[in-house]
């Protein structure tokens, strides 16, 4: 499986090394702006940064099990001698690799504009003592887990339309006609859930 994973962050590595790179150097110039722009606008543009470099890493990994399953990289990967768990595993590690990666780039980055903001020792101190190391990671592991859970829900779409109608156009339609009404379903039935219980 590590080489399964190794293999797809090789197959990325420059659009990885690309986007950390823009990400590097429009902070760069946001720091630039330092003592021209108020410290507030300069940790709100450079959490955008961050926000923005989340969706893009978000759509390359819906991107890379599509090409699987529509491109001719399909054909390599699952002639392998692996179970299907295996390869979806890997592709969910390598997936969940790349946006740590990259949002820990970012991530240092937005700590430091939001630690130059005046009275941020008061109200981190004021967090420390009002959250409790369960909440923190609590709060980190939310994340982590919604994640992953819309990549495995988009895969299934992305598979179920693939089985249902094989090809290339309607299949991609397919997957987000799935993707819509398998949500409100799941929002519904949620719902009853909450409700009954």
């Amino acid at each position: 499986m590590w080489n399964l994973i190794k293999y797809e962050l090789k197959g990325n590595y420059k659009e990885l090394s690309i986007l950390a790179g823009c990400i590097i150097f429009l902070n760069l110039l946001l720091l630039t702006r330092v003592g021209i722009w108020p410290r507030d606008a300069v940790a709100g543009l450079s959490i955008f940064i961050m926000f923005v470099s989340f969706i893009v890493v978000f759509i390359w990994s819906i991107g890379l099990y599509n090409r699987d399953l529509y491109g001719n990289t399909g054909y390599l990967l699952f002639s392998l001698p692996k179970k299907g768990w295996s390869l979806l595993t890997a592709k969910f590690l390598a997936s969940l690799a790349q946006m740590v990666i990259i949002q820990l780039i970012a991530g240092i980055f937005v700590f430091f504009n939001i630690t130059s903001i005046q009275d941020f020792s008061m109200m981190f101190n004021v967090f420390i003592q009002a959250v409790s190391g369960q909440a923190i990671l609590f709060g980190i592991m939310t994340p982590v887990y919604l994640y992953l859970y819309l990549i495995i829900f988009i895969y299934f779409c992305i598979t179920i339309s693939t089985v249902a109608v094989g090809r290339r156009k309607l299949g991609k339609l397919g997957a987000f006609i799935s993707f819509v009404v398998l949500s409100i379903i799941t929002g519904k039935f949620g719902d009853w859930i909450y409700n009954t219980f």
